[in-house]
């Protein structure tokens, strides 16, 4: 049974929670053909969800991603989609909470924004790898023409990009999350390394806009910051401790998802003190199927995965071994997590 009807079958008596329709889920695991009908269905999901709970100032985000990806593969035939992938990644975490992990690791609201938003600011990842191949040429015409000058390399930088509407610095906000988790990584750090040195991690780019939307949200629809409920049109309640507890949480699980395992080398992520952060991981990088790769405009069918958890150990099946190699490197040394097994 391929991965898809497993998805399917598995979630099907439980994704009102999270304010899908599943009949539409069903249509798209079953019928989705090609590329480009995948992405539209997956983009009409991703957005009534999002809408239904009150979210929907973020579609700008969505939009834009689906809108400059689909240019990106003119200009680097080996990006990835992140449209379907984020849906994708999000049903296969509903599922790996029930099944697996069976602890509800996952807050419906925290769920809802890290597996479907994990990814939004990868453009500007793409631009910056871009980027960085123009400077690269100029250094290697230099250096064949024996000039001595110093090496070129674009700085790429989102000033205020972390400041939220109150003064308060979103990283201060994710560095406090991640504190809590027991992990020991300096988000600061982290950030000014990658953006110092010409490149972007989408995952930080990712949860600091997110987190920065959210709050200019709060901001408009609670403008004082009240701990207590205040509800606006549609039934949707802006108390404030909402985003210290929730969003807060999604935001920095978002931006720790795509570090390397250095960054966990000391204290990996465990399920029962970085419970959202453990479950994105492991479902971003299983999500292997459907991806359009260079040379496969479609990417991998969905059957030649396979999943199931046998005496509480999960067991990921990809039968190409490159891909299998892929993943496994995707998760790497960053989880403890010895009952999660890929052949």
């Amino acid at each position: 049974m391929g991965v898809n009807q497993t998805i399917e079958e598995g979630t099907r008596d439980f994704l009102w929670t999270y304010g899908c329709e599943q009949h539409l889920v069903s249509r798209f695991l079953r019928t989705a053909s090609g590329f480009e009908e995948r992405r539209d269905g997956a983009l009409a999901i991703i957005r009534q969800i999002i809408v239904n709970n009150g979210k929907q100032e973020v579609l700008g985000h969505l939009d834009e991603l689906c809108r400059v990806e689909h240019g990106i593969r003119e200009l680097d035939q080996k990006a990835r989609d992140h449209v379907v992938h984020a849906l994708l990644t999000f049903l296969l975490g509903v599922h790996l909470d029930l099944y697996f992990l069976k602890v509800s690791l996952a807050e419906p609201l925290e769920w809802k924004i890290a597996g479907l938003l994990h990814d939004v600011a990868y453009p500007a990842q793409t631009a910056a790898k871009l980027s960085k191949s123009f400077a690269d040429q100029m250094n290697a015409i230099g250096q064949s023409l024996d000039a001595d000058l110093p090496t070129m390399n674009f700085a790429h930088e989102l000033k205020g990009l972390d400041r939220l509407t109150d003064g308060a610095s979103g990283l201060s906000l994710i560095q406090g999350r991640i504190d809590s988790w027991g992990l020991r990584i300096s988000a600061g750090h982290e950030y000014a390394k990658k953006m110092g040195s010409g490149e972007i991690c989408h995952g930080m780019l990712s949860g600091l806009a997110i987190l920065k939307i959210i709050d200019l949200m709060y901001h408009k629809y609670n403008p004082r910051g009240h701990y207590h409920d205040v509800f606006t049109r549609g039934g949707i309640n802006w108390n404030r401790s909402f985003f210290d507890d929730h969003i807060v949480s999604a935001c920095s699980a978002i931006f720790i998802h795509n570090l390397p395992d250095g960054c966990f080398e000391a204290a990996p992520l465990r399920r029962e003190r970085a419970p959202l952060a453990f479950l994105l991981r492991p479902a971003d990088c299983l999500q292997d199927w459907w991806r359009p790769l260079w040379g496969n405009p479609d990417g991998f069918p969905d059957d030649m995965y396979e999943m199931r958890v046998d005496d509480g150990t999960l067991i990921f099946i990809a039968s190409d071994p490159v891909r299998r190699r892929n993943i496994e490197e995707g998760i790497g040394n960053s989880l403890v997590a010895s009952d999660i097994l890929i052949l």
